[in-house]
């Protein structure tokens, strides 16, 4: 059973980080230039393969709780860059 919660949430892991790289690529051939937003994304898909690695390895509770904090303010830094540039 460990096995196939590992395999949809290293899939969905994989699926995300691929669209944040097009996502960062997408910007760079737009603008030219890796802008405040496209590192957050950058970040944002360390800190998701940090994710995966602490679930394979030892289980740190604070490790988690870290990057799950980390992950969620990352992903407010960024709703509020993009809400800011529509206006």
């Amino acid at each position: 059973m460990h096995w196939i919660k590992l395999v949809f949430v290293f899939g969905k892991i994989v699926v995300i980080c691929y669209m944040l790289a097009n996502g960062i690529r997408a910007r760079y051939s737009k603008f030219g230039k890796f802008d405040e937003i496209s590192r957050l994304m950058a970040v944002f898909i360390l800190i998701l393969i940090a994710l995966i690695a602490f679930d394979l390895t030892k289980k740190y509770i604070a490790g988690f709780y870290f990057l799950v904090l980390a992950s969620n303010f990352i992903n407010f830094l960024c709703l509020s860059h993009i809400l800011r540039k529509l206006r």
